[in-house]
């Protein structure tokens, strides 16, 4: 029961931090990309 329960946590865990660091890199490119824009 705890093993299933913690493979369940896991995984939520591991989806939140996934779309955590995705949105976190996009905005980090777009910034980048702003920036070499600017320089230009």
């Amino acid at each position: 029961m705890d093993e299933a329960y913690d493979d369940w946590a896991m995984s939520h865990t591991n989806y939140a931090y996934r779309y955590w660091f995705i949105t976190t890199i996009r905005a980090d490119l777009k910034n980048l990309v702003r920036a070499y824009q600017l320089k230009k």
